[in-house]
């Protein structure tokens, strides 16, 4: 696990290796695993306390003029092609300790106030120049406070504005929506401005099914008048049952939905539960040509680019279309779009909020591997440093999971 941590070498080129850094280290991995072991409980992720899955760890360390453009750590299987299911395991959290130096004091440059954010459990720092000066030197060598304006080499993330919660956001910001990341062993794949509520009375329609029905694949149509609009994630189910109109055999295609809590109108309406949405038609993965990311971008951008002609885009899609509404085309963002990251410059993704967070030596930063777009700025002084690394869950088997968590019987 700390094979890549630096060391000093003896003048005769032995490793120096002694006891007092032997029980630091050891020290470091029980804290790092004990912490894998905590956020897994929390986030209901357990295959992450498997402690034989290839969970990473390395040393990283950037010099002025150092910067690391805009990237996701992990995506879909999917998208990865034919190894992206033969993986045992994939990134789920990636995590941050900061051992950032700088090179002189810049406690009289700096004034930090610190708040770490529940959800993302990251530590955010924002500037105060109305403040007093204080001193926040240590005295383990660092000689000062790492600036976000002196040193740079921020990390920059930016997450859906509706997904991170602050002073701005209480609670019920959070009802009707499915958390991000993954669902039902599915990895997210991208954004889709959704319905929130329904008006059962009129409207377009579209498949949807209960999360927790009897497990029988059945579908329902469903009507999409608009009432509200807030942000979904979209899941990509690669495993999904479809009924071959030749051979009335089922077989496993490819489909895109979105997730809804149902929330009782009334104590006797029974507990709280979700639904799924599917906002494409299935879709076989030999019918796609090249990248699974760029087959839906580019349906997505083609069918948007026809709603033009329609005067409702909530109207059902022509017999050709994936998306089932145009809506769904017109909304729907990847979370990795670079060309769309080209487009907007340093701008934030779609959706998104700019968070900058310090690098601040001992600050410790978690995030979800699969669906938050990061950067690093240009370090301008100092010595970036930092350990880092990603909590591994294991890959999901061929055939995917059923509702209960259980792998599903289906076949390739």
């Amino acid at each position: 696990l700390f094979s890549s941590l630096p060391t000093d070498d003896n003048d005769d080129g032995n490793t120096n290796t002694n006891d007092e850094e032997n029980i630091l280290l050891h020290s470091i991995q029980i804290k790092l695993q004990q912490l894998r072991h905590d956020l897994s409980l929390i986030l209901d992720r357990p295959t992450m306390r498997n402690n034989h899955l290839g969970h990473e760890c390395y040393y990283s360390q950037s010099t002025p003029g150092s910067s690391l453009a805009r990237h996701m750590d992990e995506r879909h299987e999917e998208t990865k092609g034919t190894r992206g299911w033969l993986l045992p395991s994939r990134r789920s959290l990636s995590w941050l300790i900061y051992l950032s130096e700088t090179d002189k004091d810049n406690n009289d440059e700096s004034d930090d106030d610190e708040r770490v954010d529940d959800v993302t459990m990251t530590t955010t720092t924002s500037t105060n120049d109305d403040t007093d000066d204080h001193d926040n030197g240590d005295d383990d060598g660092n000689n000062g406070v790492w600036n976000a304006h002196i040193n740079g080499g921020l990390l920059r993330t930016f997450p859906q504005k509706q997904y991170r919660r602050s002073d701005d956001y209480d609670d019920k910001t959070w009802e009707g929506t499915a958390e991000c990341g993954s669902h039902n062993g599915n990895l997210q794949v991208g954004w889709i401005l959704a319905k929130e509520d329904r008006d059962e009375s009129g409207g377009g329609s579209g498949y949807c099914s209960d999360d927790n029905d009897d497990g029988d694949g059945e579908r329902r149509m469903m009507s999409t008048t608009t009432m509200t609009m807030t942000t979904h994630p979209v899941f990509l189910d690669s495993w999904f049952d479809h009924i071959n109109p030749y051979t009335g055999v089922a077989e496993p295609h490819c489909i895109l939905y979105i997730v809804y809590k149902k929330t009782p109108i009334s104590d006797d309406d029974g507990d709280e539960g979700t639904r799924i949405e599917y906002i494409t038609v299935p879709w076989s993965i030999d019918a796609v040509e090249g990248n699974m990311a760029e087959f839906l971008q580019h349906r997505a951008r083609l069918e948007s680019n026809s709603s033009k002609k329609s005067d409702d885009p909530t109207s059902s899609s022509s017999s050709s279309s994936l998306f089932l509404h145009l809506e769904y085309a017109q909304q729907f963002h990847l979370l990795e779009d670079r060309d769309a990251w080209m487009r907007r410059g340093e701008g934030p993704p779609a959706g998104s909020v700019v968070e900058d967070h310090v690098p601040v030596r001992g600050t410790l930063v978690v995030f979800d591997s699969v669906t938050l777009p990061h950067e690093v700025t240009a370090v301008v002084e100092g010595r970036r440093a930092a350990l880092a690394g990603w909590f591994h869950e294991e890959t999901q088997p061929l055939g995917g999971m059923t509702n209960d968590g259980m792998v599903s019987c289906r076949t390739l």
